[in-house]
């Protein structure tokens, strides 16, 4: 019964706008109001490899620390009708959200790295308590659908709770997510090519973290999707 009332739900919802969830043509993702704010990133005028909004070269941060992923890939800037999206999302009981999110940051997955599975960033079990789902597992299911490939649901889990860290600064976040991941027992990935996905990407702590964990547990190359890219100083 569950899982036809959900399926009644997310039908219900189709149609409407991810950012203020008014009604909207089929096959929309934003209403013609939130698509003002919606600003789609250009990635020749983001750093080549953690597609920093704020470096139309490579950034300060990727020259002197190389990172554990090959590069990142988003759709659309942090802020507007997006970070309103994204919210809904993770906070507002809105797993709906996903399907359209992803369509309108990549209506065309042909432009992200070839990958053999996509691993989304894990929950705590608290934090998964809270909001019900894990929005980052959304994501790579709806992307995973579109590419024809697996998702790696019991591949990279949360070693510990970690507070929120929207409001520290970029070493501070560093910090906070350090030995965060790990990977479950018998993870098999030794020599894939992986694709992680989250939401939103910021200072890239997180991600760098969790796909440090996949290099060193075998993976040859990891990249990494998000439906957002901010810069250091967004929330």
């Amino acid at each position: 019964m569950t899982t036809v009332l959900q399926a009644l739900t997310e039908l219900l919802w189709q149609d409407h706008c991810a950012g203020c969830a008014t009604m909207i043509p089929p096959g929309g993702s934003f209403c013609d109001a939130c698509l003002q704010s919606v600003d789609r990133l250009v990635p020749a005028h983001c750093c080549p490899i953690c597609m920093d909004v704020e470096s139309a070269e490579l950034c300060a941060r990727c020259a002197a620390t190389p990172p554990p992923f090959t590069r990142v890939a988003a759709g659309m800037e942090w802020g507007g009708a997006v970070k309103d999206a994204v919210h809904r999302l993770k906070f507002g009981d809105s797993p709906w959200v996903a399907e359209l999110l992803m369509r309108h940051a990549f209506p065309d997955v042909s432009v992200l790295p070839a990958c053999d599975a996509v691993v989304p960033v894990p929950l705590s079990a608290q934090r998964h308590r809270d909001r019900g789902y894990n929005q980052a597992r959304l994501l790579a299911g709806e992307l995973a659908g579109r590419m024809g490939i697996k998702v790696l649901h019991n591949c990279l889990r949360r070693a510990r709770h970690t507070a929120a860290v929207a409001d520290l600064a970029p070493r501070e976040r560093q910090a906070a997510v350090a030995g965060a991941f790990a990977l479950v027992d018998g993870a098999q990935i030794a020599g894939l090519k992986l694709l992680l996905v989250d939401d939103v990407v910021t200072t890239s702590a997180t991600v760098r973290e969790a796909c440090r964990v996949l290099r060193e547990g075998g993976a040859s190359v990891v990249s990494v999707v998000c439906v957002a890219r901010g810069g250091t100083s967004a929330d």
